[in-house]
């Protein structure tokens, strides 16, 4: 895709008017960190991985509700826990 093709699709679904120029420098940014990650050595080997949640208290607009909160944690070779992500709904 093209850069104006880009940003005519971010002003479509989002609304947001994005110059081809800033999509230019935009994705320079992003190759350029996908280059450095691809160059890092690979990361250890996990024994397993494991999912679980955890119920947290969050505050919106003064409100407070209790969420979960999906985790994935890595157990490494040496019995050390490794956590792989979290996903905030």
């Amino acid at each position: 895709m093209s850069n104006r093709e880009i940003a005519g699709h971010l002003r479509e679904l989002y609304g947001v008017v994005v110059s081809p120029d800033l999509m230019s420098e935009v994705i320079d940014a992003v190759l350029d960190k996908l280059g450095a990650w691809q160059s890092l050595p690979p990361e250890p080997v996990r024994t397993f991985v494991s999912f679980d949640t955890a119920r947290v208290t969050s505050c919106c607009e003064g409100l407070a509700r209790n969420k979960t909160v999906p985790m994935t944690l890595g157990v490494m070779h040496d019995g050390g826990k490794e956590n792989r992500g979290l996903r905030l709904k």
